[in-house]
């Protein structure tokens, strides 16, 4: 199985959002582990600043992988402008040609996750596949890649998706709901060569991430 841990950016950044830098602690106990990765969720601030982030990750022999901010609280100064989340995506399509081995991602996946917008469709609650089953009403059915719970740390309580119960699913910018997204799409991606490509390369980073594919 493999262990995810929480990223929010540099040692200082690390230091304003969660009172210390987390990764000095996590990187000496899980440091060369294959079975484990971070989950760099990368804010608006640090925009031109994530590949100091990225070596130090490769330094620790670890990988990665990205998500973005969704400024549930409306925090001055953490909510993403259309210019830098363009920036962003660039961004991160030149670490992934500098840290393959590194960065467990794809190109297709920066796009849809930094516009929101996949095959002309966009993300929000009529598109997400990631919803709890039992608090999912919607009509018709949304596609789904696993019958999807989300528990709570007491094993009882059933929250509605893996991220905040209150976020504006319009806003949402959570990694793993638009992987699978695009994932349960398949269909409409098999217009031209390109798109099928797209779909097998994020198919592929899923595979990745969980270590269902050698890496």
């Amino acid at each position: 199985m493999m262990v995810g841990i929480s990223l929010w950016g540099g040692g200082e950044d690390e230091k304003v959002l969660r009172g210390k830098d987390t990764f000095a602690v996590s990187s000496k106990n899980y440091e060369g582990d294959p079975y484990t990765y971070y989950l760099y969720t990368i804010t608006p601030k640090q925009v031109g600043k994530i590949e100091p982030v990225i070596k130090r990750i490769v330094d620790v022999g670890l990988k990665v992988h990205l998500q973005l901010l969704s400024n549930d609280e409306g925090v001055d100064g953490f909510s993403w402008r259309p210019e830098e989340l363009r920036d962003l995506r660039f961004e991160m399509d030149e670490m992934l040609d500098s840290y393959p081995q590194t960065i467990i991602s794809s190109k297709y996946y920066h796009e849809v996750l930094t516009t929101g917008v996949m095959k002309g469709r966009r993300f929000g609650w009529n598109e997400c596949p990631s919803v709890t089953e039992s608090m999912d009403n919607r009509q018709p059915p949304v596609r789904r890649l696993i019958h999807f719970y989300r528990w709570a740390a007491d094993l009882k309580t059933v929250h509605r998706c893996c991220t905040s119960a209150t976020r504006d699913c319009s806003t949402c910018k959570d990694g793993a709901a638009h992987m699978s997204w695009v994932m349960v799409n398949k269909r409409e991606h098999m217009n031209t060569t390109q798109d099928l490509q797209n779909w097998i390369e994020v198919y592929e980073m899923f595979a990745k991430l969980y270590r269902l594919i050698p890496w």
